[in-house]
Parts: C-alpha cells; structure tokens; sequence
C-alpha cells in the first residue's frame, strides 16, 4: 500500500487464499490491508459448493481458508471500518509506537479519529525443510529420482547435487538418472522451501524393474542409523539456520495443505503498551476484539498534547483499537 498510494485510487486485494485453512491467517491479511490504506479485500472463499451453498463445507482439501467463523470476522472488520468517517482518513503508520514484533497499521484523520490494528506474527509465511537420510537401494541399476515441488528443491546423493530448481513455481517434477548397487547405501540430502501459494514436496524413484512411486520408508534409514525414514528438519524463512521443528517423516510426501502446516503456530498472550501521538482534547479510546467484534477495554481520556500512552488488554493474534474526539 505505502509503494502504491501515490496512485489515489482504490487499492484492492484480491483472490487471496492459497495460505492454508486458518481463519487467522486471512483475517489478518484483511485487517492490516484495510487498516494500511486498502480499498478492497476480496477472499476466495472454499466452503461454498453446489452442495453446499451456504457456505458449511469445511472437509476441503483446497489450497484456501473459508468458513461461517471467518465471514463472521470479516463483518467485524467491516463495521470497524466503517464507524469511522474512513474517507477523510489516510495510512499513518507514525503516529503509532509498538513493542517491537507487533505489526501496526494505522488509519488516521489528525486530531479527530485513530483506526489501529495490531497483530503478532502467526507464522504463515514461507517455512524451508532440510530431509537427511541413507538410501538403501532394493536392487542394482539405474534409477530415476524425481522431485515434485511447489517451491524450491535441490537433492544431493553422496554430497554430489543432481536435482536443483531452486526457484518459484508452480508443482514442477525434476529428475535425475543415477546407478545405485544393492546393499551399498547413499547418502540423501533434500532441502525445500515453501514461497507462497501452493506447498508440495514429494521425492520419487524409478526403480530398475519400472516400478515407480514415493520413495518408502522402508529403503530409508535416518542419518544415524536408528529407524527408517528421514531426519525432517523445519526451519521458519526461507533460510537454513535454526530448525524450528525436528521430527522424523517416513518418506517426503507432503502437500499443504490439506497436510498440518510443518511447524506448529504457538498461541502467545500479548499485554501492549501503545503510545499514540495526539493533539490536545478529550479521546474516547475502544480496544475491539476483531474475532468477535466485543468492546474489550473502553475508557475516556483527557489528553494535553503529544505522546500518549494506552495499555492494550492481553490478547494472543489481533487488536483492534478505536480513538475518536469527545
């Protein structure tokens, strides 16, 4: 918004909903586009089917989010947005201090009305895996791997890299043909990242007698010899630092969704200090839950000018925050 708004048009969003099922995730895409200046916020919406025209069908595996919950949470924002006299305000992120971690935005007319959406991070943006393990070919020959990707992949055999697409795109296969010996194992290294959109990571083989599919868990040993399967290690980003979440997967053959997002979101209650920069007057301040649309806090306060400070209640995703002249 803060790149387009030199335009002085009406700014919309649309066709969002490829992130995955969580109310969340679409409601606070809503929140803080409107609150930053957007016009439009268009969600595509899975829960409609012919039947099922009222919008009930939850047991999708399509890439969106949708339901009753959520189309409730976009009428919350709705009536926010519109209990302020919304065309005479402008994005103002400035006059906002936050604790750092919160994302902020900020609808302003100066003096007179304060349209504030706050939000911790629900890690919904791109995550990267990091798959290790020793293949343990059936039989002799040659072999045809093959990854299948939404997004970047790249695959090494012994430290020699043989599959790389490390790139945006849509559900790809890449192959490479190697010889593999019976009873001599190899060492496997995949690593994927997850950029927006779709997410699909699958690792294949053709196997010397034609047969093809998944690579099983049974010709996979973990890195240190313990079990079969691969080592999976989930890292948030796009970067290889500190995994997030280490577990074992028996083989790599994921989509999500409809498969549980890698890394589990933990819900963290946040008590904030906002401080907002106001001219003199009398403020009505409303903290408002953008779940339910609930007044959480309301107060009135005597302001002589310049920084003031507000102690938000304890919330865990999102808050809204309302401030109008008495």
């Amino acid at each position: 918004m803060a790149a387009n708004a030199h335009l002085s048009g009406v700014i919309g969003e649309n066709e969002t909903g490829f992130r995955g099922k969580d109310d969340v995730i679409y409601r606070t895409e809503g929140w803080a586009f409107l609150l930053a200046g957007g016009g439009i916020y268009n969600n595509l919406d899975y829960s409609f089917t012919p039947a099922h025209p009222d919008g009930t069908f939850l047991d999708y595996s399509s890439p969106g989010g949708g339901s009753p919950a959520f189309r409730k949470q976009m009428r919350v924002l709705k009536e926010f947005v519109h209990s302020f006299d919304f065309v005479r305000m402008k994005p103002d992120r400035s006059v906002v201090g936050a604790p750092a971690g919160l994302a902020v935005q900020a609808l302003v007319e100066t003096g007179r009305q304060y349209a504030v959406y706050l939000h911790a991070p629900v890690g919904e943006g791109n995550f990267a895996a990091r798959w290790t393990a020793r293949l343990d070919p059936p039989a002799s020959g040659a072999y045809t791997l093959a990854t299948v990707s939404d997004d970047g992949v790249r695959l090494w055999l012994d430290g020699k890299l043989v599959i790389e697409n490390w790139s945006d795109h849509a559900p790809t296969e890449d192959h490479a043909t190697v010889e593999l010996t019976a009873g001599r194992s190899v060492e496997l290294k995949l690593e994927y990242y997850q950029g927006g959109g779709g997410s699909t990571a699958r690792l294949k083989w053709t196997r010397p007698d034609g047969t093809t599919g998944v690579i099983p868990a049974g010709s996979l040993r973990q890195p240190d010899g313990s079990g079969p399967g691969l080592k999976a290690e989930y890292f948030e980003g796009r970067t290889f630092d500190v995994p997030e979440a280490v577990r074992v997967d028996p083989a790599v053959d994921f989509a999500w969704p409809p498969a549980p997002r890698p890394i589990p979101r933990e819900a963290v209650s946040v008590a904030a200090e906002i401080v907002l920069d106001l001219p003199a007057g009398r403020y009505r301040v409303e903290w408002v839950d953008p779940k339910t649309g609930a007044v959480l806090k309301a107060e009135d306060a005597d302001h002589a000018g310049g920084r003031k400070s507000l102690m938000a209640p304890a919330f865990d995703e999102d808050l809204a925050l309302a401030v109008r002249t008495r």
